[in-house]
This record gives C-alpha cells, structure tokens and sequence, in this order.
C-alpha cells in the first residue's frame, strides 16, 4: 500500500472517530435534559466530575457574600448585620461555589432548598452527624499547639516587644498561648455555626415543617423573593447532589444524625392512680385521660409526631428524691391557689415508692384543716373556695425520661440537664415549667392570660441584677446567631437589638430567672430544641450559670424574637430593715431604704406593683436544715432584731416569710462611688443564711467625690394590708403553719 493510500485510510478513520464522538456527546445533551422522573420539576442534572463539585460553567463564582442579590435582599432584613464578619455554615460555600444565588432563590421553593442544603452536607461527609460530645479543650502539649507556636514564633515575638516591651521570656509565653487560645476559640465557634445552623435549618425543615404559620409564611416568603429577582438561569444540579438521595433510607434515619442522643422512644407516663400510658396522654380539658387522638399517617419525624400528639395546659417540674417535702409544700400551695390544671414531675432517675406515695398522699387527701390566717383573707377568697374534701385535689403525673434518652448520652443530662428533659418531654401544648422550689403567688391560669404570653406564647423573669460578665463573653455569644445567609434561604430571623441590647449582652452575668418560665410548644417547639442542646458545648455553659440564660439565648441562637421578658428586675422581697440601724456618717438614717432577704420576687411590669411568684420556698431561709448556726450567729452584720444565739437563728429561718415590701433596686451597669455612706450598686450579698441573703436599696449613690449627683432611683413597693394578709396565708399553707 502506498504511503498515500495509507494516509488517506488513516483520515477516514480519524473522520469516523470524531462523527462518533459528536454523536455521542449530543446523545448524552439531548438526555440530560429529559424531564426527570425521580427529582422535583425545577432540578435537572449535569454531569460535573464525581470528585469534585466545580461551577457548571467552570469559572471559580466569587464569594456569595459579594453577590448583588444577597445585598438587595439583606437590604430588606431589619437591622442586619456586617455579612464580613458574620459566620456561615460552610455548606453555603459548597452550595454557592456551585449554583448562582439568583438560579437557587428563582427555582427552589422552601422544601427543595431544604433538600438542597442536605444533599450538600451529605455531599461534604457522608458520615455526618451533629456530635453532642464534641470536645472544645485546649491542650498546650497538644502537638497542634506546638505546630502554631512554631508557625507563628517569629511574628508573635516582634509583635510582643514592639507593643508590650521588656524581654521576659516567661511573659512571651503566655503572649503565644493567649493567641493560640484566641485562634482556637475562633475554631470553637465555627465548629458551634455549624452545629447551630443545621440543626436550626432541620427543624425547620422537617419537625416544624406542618406547622400551618410557618407553610404560609415560607411560602410568601419564597415568592416575594421571585418577585425581587427579574432574572435568573436555571437551576442545574451538580452530578454529586442528583446521586445523594439522602431520603431513601428514611427520615427517622436522617433524624438520628442531628438527635444522635434521642433514643426514639416516647418517656413513659403514669398517673397517679397507677394508669401506664407509653405517649403522651389526651389532657386537653373535658377528654379524660383516655380520650381518642387521631394519628397522622404523614411522612414525618419522631420530634414532629411528639410535638402533634402534645395537648392541652399543665404545669411541668423535675426534682430528685430528696427534695420530697419541698415539693409536697409546693403542691400544698397549689391547693391553696386552687389551681386545675395537671402537674408532670418528670425525671431521668426515678423517683422512689416512698417519694411517689408522700406526693400523692399530698395531691389527694382531703385537705380540711387550715392555718389561723385564713381567717382574715376568707372573705377574699370567696364563699366557694372550699369544696366538701376542702381545698381541690391536684392530678400528678410521673414522666420517666430515662428511655427517650439513647444510652452513650444519658450523661448529658446531669444536675440542670434534667429541666430541659423535662421542657421537651412533658406532654402538655402549653406549660409552666417551675423549680421545686418555686412559689407561685397567682394561680397557674392567671400566668396563662398574662397579655404579653398571649402575643408571643413565651414569657421569661429576669434575676438581680448583681454581677458583670466579660465583654469577651458578650461578644462571642453574639457570633453564635443565625447569619444573613441563614434568613435569606430559609427565612430564618438574625438577631435584632431586641435581643442584642438587652443587658445580659451589655455584660450583666445574671439576667434570667429560670424559676418559672411559661411556653407554647406549638409556638416555640424549635427554640426548645436548640435550649436542650446549648447545653452541650463548654464554651456557652462557661459563660452562664446553670440553666438560667440558656432559655434566653436558646430563643436568641434560634432566629426566635417572638419572646418576652417582664421588663422590671427581681426584687427583694420581705420586710425593711430599720432605719436606725442604717447611720450614715453624720449619724443620721440614711436616704436609702434596706431589705435583706434571701427570696428574689418577681413583679407585673404590667401594673409595678403585683407579686407574681418568689424563689426559695416560703421559709425565711430554705437552708434552714443544712446551716452551720454556730458560725451564722457569728456574722453579725445583720439580723439585729433578733437575740444572737442560735435557737433564735433556727427559728427564724424556719418560720414563714413575711412579706410586707418589696424593693426593686435601680441598675445602670455603674458603680456609684459616693461621699454619704449610700449603697454603691443595687444589691449586697451577705453570709447570711448560707450566703443566700441579698440586701436590695431603692436608691443608689448620692454625691461623689467631685461634688456631683450621682444619685439612681429604683422601687418601694408597700404592700396593701389584704395583700400582706394573703402573703401570710399562702406561706402559712407552704410551711405547714397551723
């Protein structure tokens, strides 16, 4: 053969090669954009490389933070934040790198940009699942630390002797390990967005996903944005989220990736009679406890069929075995109040027979026999306030948690966890969740018509306001809120100033009183979530005390501003001390008012005037069983009116409170130096009564040093003789006064 012919054969075949490949690549076109079966209407496919998500058309998109759309519609967000510094869930990145902003809010309605965010969080790592046992420590042996140190010496080192001076090689290491531990709080927060913003976005996604509110407002929402966005390209997904069907293996399945620690079981309920129920009982008034629910045959989650089958109003509490007489002095109250709604004891441990028999014997029998103070408050409270067994019954409920719980995180819930157990797994739709030790001085239902619960179906009490936080504290805690991305895709709130200038961010440690905390679960279901799970993670329970705070910022971290808090600050409640013996330094009484007490009480912002409920029980000191007297009658700072022995001591601290004021003290986050011998700040704590006793002032400061007024005013509050009588009578019921 020729070398021409041999040419000519060898183009042939090179022509027939190409003819193929064309035919091949405008076969595959044509199918790829067939209508799908198997996905939503508004996806199609694209066959990008498996490995790597990259941009359909190839070019690196720039940060969806810079994109015009995301500027238009953050426009729109009332009081948004700084998009350059506000922290994102990386799922965003992946997601924006590979779909215009514009294609995404054009398309998707809420549920495919649900699955959407999924589908790229399986994409990332298909073995995710929000971990409750994440470790936030810092270990400076650690060879990560010795890694930074070494990376960063040379720089650290200039930047401590140009700013601090001396040569102090000690000093210089603790300038490396302050930076490190900044880095690595930054770290800590990033990895709690992440946290945070799933489990935010599934819950919305998926357990409050029926809710009728929320389906109307994402979906005006979603088209309002359509609206705003005059053009976009289709939506095209990428090869690696078409092949991630993360819903094929169930959405229980999918569930225990964000709720690794629930079990998937209901608690167990039993009534005090002895009746088993294993979810939660029909409570709603009027039903009976064996009232028929209808089942939803729906595709939903364990937490969305939970939150459905939970009905009707009650009051909620947990306690340990050796809180009984507390608890039977609680449930005394309740009687007194005559109140008529269920009260669920729920517990991990469970209570004894001997506990269970004291709080029944306490709900049910009959209860004739009242103290002397009834007399003078009879008239008051009405020529039916008796029924034949006297005061009215209670009905108890025992909710064991223990089984809802999976058992490698059952001790995540020690001490504090167990009032989040009890605010998710009550049955009731609307609850007051109390401390045990919690006194209410209304009846429950009178909490439930408070107007501002009624508006936004969560209602909070602030604590004293006595202690200062770190600035540091306040500004990591604010980063932890959901991010302008986060509202603009799933129409989840940033934080406002209405939660942002609230003091506790203005380094007030002590903001919330958690004593008694009034929800709606249909309402708020999502926020009590994400207060269940805060808990979790060191670096925010380090910067609360105990469970207080974590209620307001389980609202705040959700997206959720639909809450209110009782605007005026607890008070001190009791009797004033008495003026001479409060001198100032010319020996005159001082312009001041005193009240030591160690009960916080917490007053109607609605009148200033109305007592709603106290802590500590209704002794004089709750600690009356546990206090060392012999050191108390030592202190002798205070209690003057009494003999200074400890018989006297005992007995006082055991008898009942007597209530005759109230001080709510002035607070501007200031200390007021003064010149006349005035309290500085609004409250004292003293030793007494194991350290419990505050003394409130209803003025602060006078003159300072410089001649200048600094004088603050805060609240006296007298009490009406009724009033105080109906205090003694309650306290008398509480304490077992005869």
């Amino acid at each position: 053969m020729t070398r021409h012919s041999k040419s000519n054969t060898r183009l042939f075949f090179y022509l027939v090669v190409i003819t193929w490949f064309i035919s091949a690549l405008t076969w595959i076109s044509v199918i790829q954009f067939l209508p799908s079966q198997t996905h939503s209407v508004n996806f199609s496919s694209t066959s990008n490389d498996w490995e790597q998500a990259v941009p359909e058309n190839k070019l690196e998109l720039p940060s969806f933070k810079e994109d015009p759309i995301i500027k238009l519609l953050q426009a729109d967000l009332q009081d948004s934040s700084n998009l350059e510094t506000e922290l994102h869930s990386s799922v965003y990145d992946q997601i924006f790198k590979n779909h215009e902003i514009s294609s995404v809010l054009s398309n998707l309605d809420f549920n495919q940009r649900c699955d959407l965010y999924f589908r790229n969080l399986y994409v990332a790592d298909q073995n995710w699942k929000l971990d409750p046992d994440t470790q936030f420590n810092i270990d400076y042996n650690f060879e990560e630390f010795l890694e930074f140190r070494h990376k960063h010496y040379d720089e650290f080192k200039q930047e401590f002797y140009a700013n601090r001076g001396g040569r102090d090689v000690k000093e210089l290491a603790n300038f490396i390990r302050e930076k490190y531990n900044k880095a690595k709080e930054n770290d800590h927060v990033q990895t709690i967005v992440e946290y945070l913003s799933t489990l935010r976005i599934f819950n919305k996604c998926y357990v409050t996903n029926d809710n009728r509110t929320q389906i109307e407002a994402t979906k005006s929402f979603v088209n309002r944005q359509k609206t705003q966005i005059l053009e976009a390209p289709a939506f095209v997904e990428t090869k690696r989220e078409r092949m991630t069907d993360f819903k094929s293996v169930g959405l229980n399945a999918f569930e225990h990736r964000v709720y690794p620690w629930l079990s998937f079981e209901y608690p167990l309920y039993e009534h005090w009679s002895g009746a088993t129920f294993f979810d939660p009982p029909t409570l709603k008034t009027g039903q009976g406890y064996w009232g028929k629910r209808s089942t939803s045959k729906t595709y939903s989650s364990f937490l969305s069929e939970f939150k459905n089958k939970c009905n009707g109003k009650g009051l909620v509490l947990t306690m340990p075995d050796s809180h009984v007489d507390t608890v039977v002095n609680l449930i005394h109250l309740l009687r007194a109040l005559k109140n008529t709604l269920p009260i669920q004891i729920v517990n991990f441990e469970p209570l004894s027979f001997d506990t269970k028999q004291k709080l029944v014997t306490a709900a049910q029998s009959d209860f004739i026999t009242l103290p002397k103070s009834y007399d003078k408050v009879a008239k008051h409270l009405g020529s039916d306030y008796l029924g034949p067994g006297g005061l009215p019954k209670q009905e108890i409920w025992f909710v064991s948690v223990a089984n809802a719980i999976d058992r490698h995180y059952r001790d995540k819930f020690k001490y504090f966890g167990n009032k989040f157990l009890a605010t998710i797994f009550n049955s009731f739709e609307e609850f007051i969740l109390i401390d045990d030790d919690t006194v209410m001085l209304q009846s429950p239902e009178y909490f439930f018509n408070i107007k501002k619960y009624q508006e936004t179906g969560a209602l909070m009490f602030r604590d004293r306001t006595s202690a200062f936080r770190k600035s540091d504290d306040c500004e990591f805690l604010k980063r932890l809120g959901p991010a302008t991305i986060d509202s603009i895709m799933f129409d989840i709130p940033i934080m406002t100033d209405y939660s942002i200038s609230r003091p506790f961010f203005d380094k007030l440690y002590h903001y919330i009183e958690a004593g008694l905390v009034v929800l709606n679960r249909n309402i708020h279901f999502n926020s009590m979530l994400v207060i269940s799970q805060i808990n979790f993670f060191s670096p925010i329970s380090s910067k609360v005390y105990g469970d207080k705070e974590l209620f307001f910022l389980g609202f705040a971290f959700n997206g959720d501003e639909n809450y209110y808090v009782n605007t005026l600050g607890a008070a001190s409640v009791g009797n004033l001390t008495d003026p001479q013996e409060r001198l100032g330094p010319d020996d005159k009484p001082l312009r001041s008012q005193e009240l030591c007490s160690s009960h916080p009480g917490h007053i109607s912002d609605e009148d200033g005037h109305t007592l709603l409920w106290i802590n500590s029980g209704f002794a004089n000191c709750h600690y009356a069983d546990i206090v060392d007297y012999s050191k108390e009658i030592t202190f002798n700072t205070g209690l003057k009116f009494l003999p200074q022995d400890e018989d006297s001591f005992k007995k006082h601290y055991s008898s009942p409170l007597r209530i005759r004021n109230a001080i709510i003290p002035p607070y501007d986050g200031s200390i007021h130096v003064n010149v006349l011998g005035e309290p500085m700040r609004g409250w004292d704590q003293h030793k007494y009564c194991r350290g419990y006793t505050w003394c409130a002032y209803d003025i602060v400061g006078g003159l300072s040093t410089m001649g200048k007024v600094n004088r603050i005013q805060g609240s006296l509050i007298e009490y009406k003789e009724w009033e105080q009588n109906l205090f003694d009578y309650y306290a008398d019921i509480w304490v077992g006064e005869e």
